[in-house]
């Protein structure tokens, strides 16, 4: 990966904008990446977690699962081993372009510097990109809950279910929906990566 290739090959001295500018998108890149992975991870994974999600913004209600932004510690821990899991992918990439030798018997600092800020980085955007998907999803996200049927539905459900007579919860604002909330969290994640790339690296 070109990440590595900048990192290694660059002595800190000869830096320059145009260095810091690709280091700035290898980073942008692989947080991206990260955010996604711990935004399927935890949504995916979190949903088998035995307590009630919470809403951070609303004094930590609790609510069912399935609401948009609602979080728990298990889907917490899950977001951030995948971003743990994009940051490995990335270090096995290393250790191919290096080789084993570099890595485990000629203990190259400097590469196993790289894996280890790496790893930190991966699970720290991990966690910030749950954080924000979980902000975004509570607030301009809609999500409808039936009550009645214990069960979250779609817009184009409503007019059935108020025929039904059942009891319908509203959360957050009806201005992006899941797609649009995972591509801010994703770019947003990605530019926080992007930094921490250029200032750690």
């Amino acid at each position: 990966m070109s990440f590595f290739n900048h990192l290694y090959l660059n002595h800190p001295s000869t830096y320059n904008y145009n260095y810091k500018y690709k280091l700035f998108l290898d980073a942008f890149f692989i947080g991206f990446f990260e955010s996604a992975n711990a935004d399927t991870w935890a949504s995916e994974l979190g949903i088998l977690s035995r307590q009630s999600p919470i809403l951070i913004l609303k004094g930590f209600q609790h609510v069912p699962k399935g609401i948009n932004g609602a979080i728990s510690k298990y889907g917490t821990i899950c977001s951030i081993f995948g971003g743990l899991f994009i940051s490995i992918i990335a270090i096995i990439c290393n250790i191919v372009r290096y080789g084993i030798k570099n890595y485990f018997i000629n203990f190259n600092i400097p590469l196993l510097s790289i894996g280890i800020k790496l790893l930190l980085c991966g699970g720290f955007i991990g966690f910030i990109g749950s954080l924000i998907d979980s902000i975004l999803g509570q607030t301009i996200q809609l999500t409808i809950y039936n009550v009645t049927k214990q069960c979250v539905i779609e817009k184009e459900q409503v007019e059935n279910a108020i025929k039904n007579g059942d009891k319908l919860k509203y959360y957050g604002k009806d201005i992006l929906n899941n797609s649009g909330i995972n591509l801010v969290t994703g770019l947003i994640t990605a530019l926080i990566s992007g930094y921490l790339g250029v200032i750690l690296f």
